[in-house]
C-alpha cells in the first residue's frame, strides 16, 4: 500500500490536476491499494486567512476576495468537467455560501477566534478534494471524497492540534474496512472528539499522509510537490545545489528544523517510528527518482548531506561573572521561556559558563528578554548578571549529515570556508550527536554562508577567483594557458580557476560571474576605458565570494604598490612583477609580514627563474632546517645565450650580442640586460629569502660591457664601441681556454655578500654544459655540500613564465 500526497502547487490549476490524475492512474497500475491526500489549491489557504482577517476588521473587501476564490474553483470545475457539471457547481457554490455565512458572523462580531479560523481554513482542502475526486470519477477512476475530520481526532489546540493516535487509528481502520474505493482525502484538517474542526499546523497535509501511512502500515509515503526532492541547499540561494538521493530520518528532521521546506519534522516522526520510507517526488517531473527518506541510507560521497538556514532569528545573550559554577542557571532560563510558550531554535554555551546564547524567532525576542530578566531580577540587581543582550537581523545556517559523526576535520573545514569568504560567525552550536553544526551569522551574510559551506562540502572543485592585471606578452600567454588547461586543472587538481577581473592600460573589466579567457579581448572591449591602477582593487572591495588571487603580470611600480591593499582585503597576490620584492627592503618585509598576519599568500616564484622553481626550492631548504653556504647562479637568459655561444675561433663578442638581440633574447636595447641590474635584483631576492637585510646597492656588479657603451644614446653607437673590445674579450676567452676553463657571468651569494662577476669555471662545472638561453642555479648547503643541488632550465620566455605564475596559483590553491 502507498499513500500519495499532492501539495498546493501540484493541484493549483486544472492542467496540474490532470497531471495528478495521470500520476494516480499510473500508480494504480503498479499498486491498486493506494490512498491520496490533497492540499488546498495553491494560495487558497492564505486567501481564506486574509478574508477572515479583513472580515474581523469590518473591511468589506473580504467579499471581493471571496468571490475571486469562488470563481477560481468554479472555473476549475468547468475546465475539468465540461459536460454535466451543474451538480458539481452547485456543491461548490453551496460550500462558498457556507464560508460567506461564517465570514459574515466574524464581520458582525469583529472577532476571529482560533477555532473560527480553523473552521474557515479547512474549506480549502474540502473543495480541492471534492473537485479532484469528482474529476477522477468522470475519467473512469472511481474515487471517494473523504473528509479527514471523520478520521483524525485531535485535542482542541486550534491552529496546531495534536493527533490522538488510538482514537484516530480506530476510526481510520473502521472507515477503510467499509470503503475499499480509492479515497481522495482532505489534508491539514481534523476534528476534536466533539466534532469541532481543527487544523494540524504548518505542513499539516504532509502530516495527514504520514499519519495515515503509519496507521495503515503503508509500504511507502509519497510527497508530491513542485521540486525534484530535497536539495543539498536552497537552489534560489545556491545555484549549484543538487537533489539528494537519500536521507536518513534524523538528517531529514535536522534539515526541516532549520528551515528546509520540502519536509516538516512532524511529518517525519510518525513514519520514523514505524520505519516507513518517505519519498519526495515532483509532480512536474514524475519520472525523476526524487529523494528517499528511510532508516538506512547510502552514502553520497560527501562528508555531509545538506545545508539549510533560518533567515530571520534573534539572539539573546545571558552573561555575567555570577553565572560561573552556579548550578541551575540554564534550567531557570529555559523554564522562564517555556512558561511563556517561547520555542528555542538554538543554544550555545561557553565552557567557562560565563555566557549562554539562545536563538528565538524575532517576534519572541522582547518577550523572551522580559521573561529571563524577570527570572534573574535579583542577580541583575546585584550585578552578578548583566541585562539580557538582544541581537536581531541574524540568520542561522546548519550543516547536516550522519557521516559527520566521528569524522575529524568537519568543523575545521567549515570554519576555514567561512574565513575564505570573510564571514564573521556570531555564535556556534553543535550537539553531541555530531549530526549538525550550526552557525549564527548576519542576515546579510546568509546567502554567502550557504554558498561557502556548499562549495567546501559538496563541490568537486574549489572555486578560486582570479584578478589578472597585464595583457602583454606574458599576460596573453597566461590567459591562453588558463583557457587550454582549465578543464584539466579542475579535474586533476579539484580547482575551478574563475577569471573575474582583467585590466590593462587601455581597459578594465570586472564580472563576478566570470570572464571567458578564450574571448578576453572581445570582453575587454566592453570594459571601462583607461582604468585607474587600482581599478581591480576597487572592484573587489565589495566582492566576498571565496578565495581570490590578484595576479600581476606587469612591470609597473604603481601596480606593485597595490599589493598591501589586496593583502589587507584577504586577497592573495601572485606577482611576475619583481619590483615589490627587489625595491626597498622595508617594502619587501612589509609584504612578507602582512601575508602572515592576514593569512593570505604573497607568491613571486617567477621573479627569479621564470618557470624554474628556484624560490620554492630555497624556501623548502630553509623551512626544513638546512643552512645555505653558497648560491651560484646564472639568472639571465640573454647572458647565458651569449656565453654559451662565445667559443674560441667563433664569432666576435659584439656579433653574438647583436645575434641575441635579433633572436629576441634581449630587450630592444641590449644594455638593459647587460648592465647586470636585473641579474642583481634576482640575487638580491635570494639573499633576502636567506634572511639578509640587503638593498640593491649592496650587490657588487662587475660590468660586463665597457662603461663607454652606456654613455652613448644609439644602440648602433654602442655596437661600434663594443667592436673595439672584441679582441679584449677574445683574449680573456683564450686565457681561460689555456687553463682548460670556460668564461661565465655568475651571480654569487656567500658569507652574507652578493656579487656578479665574469669568472673562469672548470669544464666540469655544472654551468659549463648549459645550452642556449638556459638558466641554472647551484645551492651548496650543509646537506647538499659534497654534491650541491642544481636547478637548470629555461629561465625566461612568456611560456615558462606564464607556467610559473600558474604553478604559483595552484600552489596557493593546495593550501586552501
Amino acid at each position: 500500500m502507498k499513500i500519495l500526497k499532492f501539495g498546493g502547487t501540484s493541484v493549483g490549476t486544472p492542467e496540474n490536476i490532470i497531471r495528478v490524475a495521470h500520476i494516480i492512474q499510473e500508480s494504480l497500475r503498479t499498486d491498486p491499494d493506494i490512498s491520496v491526500v490533497v492540499s488546498a489549491f495553491s494560495g487558497v489557504t492564505n486567501d481564506l486567512i486574509d478574508m477572515s482577517q479583513l472580515a474581523c476588521k469590518r473591511n468589506v473587501a473580504y467579499k471581493k476576495l471571496l468571490k475571486k476564490c469562488e470563481n477560481r474553483h468554479l472555473d476549475t470545475v468547468k475546465v475539468l468537467i465540461p459536460s454535466s457539471y451543474e451538480g458539481f457547481l452547485d456543491h461548490v457554490k453551496h460550500t462558498f455560501e457556507e464560508i460567506d455565512e461564517i465570514l459574515h458572523g466574524v464581520y458582525l462580531l469583529k472577532e476571529l477566534t482560533s477555532r473560527s479560523l480553523d473552521l474557515i481554513m479547512g474549506f480549502g482542502e474540502q473543495l480541492s478534494a471534492y473537485i479532484i475526486s469528482q474529476y477522477l470519477t468522470t475519467q473512469g477512476i472511481p474515487a471517494l471524497y473523504t473528509d479527514a475530520r471523520k478520521l483524525i481526532i485531535t485535542d482542541n489546540v486550534h491552529n496546531h492540534a495534536n493527533i490522538h493516535y488510538q482514537k484516530s487509528a480506530r476510526k481510520i481502520h473502521r472507515y477503510y474496512q467499509n470503503h475499499p474505493e480509492l479515497k481522495i482525502i482532505t489534508g491539514f484538517i481534523a476534528s476534536t472528539p466533539e466534532g469541532i474542526a481543527t487544523t494540524l499546523g504548518r505542513g499539516g497535509s504532509d502530516l495527514t499522509a504520514s499519519f495515515l501511512g503509519t496507521v495503515l502500515h503503508a509500504d511507502e509515503i509519497q510527497i508530491w510537490s513542485d521540486v525534484n526532492g530535497v536539495m543539498s541547499a536552497d537552489p534560489s540561494k545556491v545555484p549549484e545545489a543538487f537533489c539528494l538521493k537519500t536521507l536518513s530520518y534524523e538528517e531529514a528532521m535536522e534539515l526541516s528544523h532549520f528551515g528546509a521546506k520540502v519536509l516538516h519534522a512532524p511529518t517525519i516522526q510518525p513514519a520514523m517510528e514505524k520505519g516507513i520510507p518517505i519519498r519526495i517526488l515532483n509532480t512536474f517531473n514524475p519520472t525523476f527518482e526524487g529523494t528517499l527518506v528511510q532508516k538506512d541510507v547510502t552514502e553520497n560521497g560527501f562528508p555531509a548531506k545538506g545545508i539549510t538556514s533560518i533567515h530571520d532569528i534573534a539572539l539573546l545573550t545571558i552573561q555575567g561573572a555570577g553565572m560561573v559554577g552556579v548550578t541551575g542557571i540554564s534550567g531557570r532560563a529555559f523554564s522562564a521561556l517555556a512558561n511563556q510558550g517561547i520555542s528555542v531554535i538554538l543554544i550555545s554555551q561557553a565552557s567557562s559558563e560565563h555566557s549562554i546564547c539562545i536563538a528565538v524567532s524575532p517576534e519572541n525576542a522582547i518577550p523572551a528578554k522580559i521573561a529571563i530578566e524577570k527570572e534573574f531580577a535579583l542577580e541583575i540587581k546585584t550585578h552578578l548578571m548583566d541585562r539580557v543582550l538582544v541581537e536581531e537581523k541574524l540568520s542561522v545556517v546548519a550543516l547536516v549529515g550522519e557521516r559527520m559523526r566521528k569524522t575529524p576535520g568537519i568543523a575545521g573545514r567549515l570554519f576555514h570556508a567561512l574565513a575564505e569568504w570573510s564571514i564573521n560567525v556570531v555564535a556556534i552550536a553543535q550537539g553531541s550527536s555530531e549530526l549538525n553544526i550550526s552557525v549564527v551569522v548576519s542576515q546579510t551574510d546568509e546567502t554567502r554562508t550557504l554558498r561557502a559551506i556548499h562549495e567546501a562540502f559538496f563541490s568537486k572543485a574549489t572555486c578560486v577567483n582570479l584578478l589578472v592585471c597585464g595583457t602583454g606578452l606574458i599576460g596573453r600567454e597566461f590567459l591562453s594557458q588558463l583557457d587550454k588547461n582549465h578543464e584539466n586543472i579542475q579535474n586533476e587538481k579539484g580547482v575551478n580557476l574563475r577569471l573575474i577581473g582583467l585590466a590593462n592600460l587601455d581597459a578594465g573589466l570586472f564580472n563576478p560571474k566570470g570572464i571567458d579567457p578564450s574571448t578576453w579581448k572581445k570582453a575587454l572591449e566592453n570594459g571601462q576605458k583607461n582604468p585607474s591602477p587600482d581599478f581591480l582593487l576597487k572592484s573587489i572591495k565589495t566582492f566576498k565570494e571565496g578565495k581570490t588571487v590578484f595576479v600581476d603580470l606587469t612591470a609597473s611600480d604603481v601596480i606593485s604598490k597595490t599589493y598591501v591593499d589586496f593583502l589587507n582585503l584577504g586577497v592573495s597576490v601572485v606577482a611576475a612583477n619583481k619590483i615589490a620584492t627587489t625595491s626597498a627592503y622595508e617594502e619587501y618585509l612589509t609584504l612578507k609580514s602582512l601575508s602572515k598576519q592576514t593569512a593570505v599568500s604573497f607568491r613571486y616564484e617567477t621573479n627569479v627563474g621564470a618557470g624554474l622553481p628556484v624560490v620554492r626550492t630555497l624556501q623548502s631548504l630553509l623551512e626544513t632546517g638546512d643552512k645555505i653556504i653558497k648560491i651560484e647562479a646564472i639568472l639571465s637568459g640573454t647572458i647565458s645565450y651569449i656565453f654559451n655561444s662565445f667559443n674560441p675561433g667563433g664569432k666576435p663578442f659584439s656579433h653574438i650580442i647583436r645575434e641575441a638581440q635579433e633572436k629576441g633574447f634581449t630587450e630592444p636595447d641590449p644594455r638593459n640586460d647587460l648592465n647586470g641590474l636585473d641579474f642583481a635584483r634576482k640575487i638580491l631576492l635570494l639573499m633576502r629569502e636567506c634572511g639578509e637585510i640587503a638593498e640593491i646597492e649592496d650587490i657588487i656588479i662587475e660590468p660586463l660591457l665597457p662603461l663607454e657603451c652606456f654613455t652613448v644614446r644609439s644602440i648602433e653607437d654602442m655596437y661600434e664601441i663594443l667592436k673595439n673590445y672584441d679582441k679584449t674579450y677574445e683574449n680573456r676567452l683564450l686565457e681561460a681556454e689555456k687553463n682548460n676553463r670556460l668564461l661565465r657571468y655568475i651571480g654569487t651569494y656567500e658569507k652574507g655578500k652578493g656579487t656578479i662577476q665574469l669568472k673562469e669555471i672548470d669544464i666540469h662545472h655544472p654551468f659549463a654544459h648549459l645550452k642556449g638561453s638556459d638558466n641554472a642555479i647551484i645551492f651548496t648547503t650543509e646537506r647538499y655540500f659534497e654534491n650541491p643541488l642544481v636547478l637548470q632550465g629555461p629561465g625566461a620566455g612568456a611560456k615558462v613564465t606564464a607556467a610559473g605564475v600558474m604553478a604559483d596559483i595552484l600552489e596557493e590553491c593546495t593550501c586552501l
